[in-house]
């Protein structure tokens, strides 16, 4: 396709399609903004702080909604940098996105992300806290499984 949209914009037009199929009204506006206050899992709050290495974020969304999402659930602090999709005009899965984070350790609780990050060439860390079955995703290669981000700091 080739073109580029914000993360934002995507996720309103998603919203708004969702809302016409499904025959759902509610206010926009206010469902996007709700995005900006998701709370972290128990186990990010309690490790991320204890993990003694540089921490990053990649990720899909806008840096300007990572920041605000990550200010409000009290992690900001945590990362030393917020690197986004924006910079390659592209959305992970694709190469190019992970390429921008080049040698980490890439944590993921989403399998596709996982996925992604092992086509390239990443070492990946799978947090599976729902026990789903991995054997669907295509990965060539064994990964490390935690349920648990507080297996990381034990």
């Amino acid at each position: 396709m080739g073109r580029y949209e914000s993360f934002w914009e995507i996720t309103r037009k998603a919203l708004i399609y969702a809302m016409k199929k499904f025959n759902v009204s509610i206010d926009v506006d206010k469902a996007m903004k709700t995005w900006l206050n998701l709370r972290p899992y128990e186990d990010v709050v309690e490790a991320l702080p204890k993990i003694n290495a540089r921490k990053v974020t990649l990720t899909n969304g806008d840096e300007w909604m990572i920041r605000e999402l990550l200010r409000n659930s009290n992690l900001l602090g945590y990362f030393d940098e917020i690197i986004t999709a924006e910079k390659v005009k592209k959305y992970k899965p694709a190469k190019d996105v992970y390429k921008l984070v080049e040698g980490a350790i890439f944590i993921s609780s989403n399998p596709w992300d996982i996925a992604g990050a092992r086509n390239a060439r990443l070492q990946a860390i799978y947090v599976n806290r729902y026990g789903y079955n991995l054997e669907e995703i295509d990965i060539e290669d064994k990964i490390k499984i935690i349920k648990s981000l507080k297996e990381l700091v034990k």
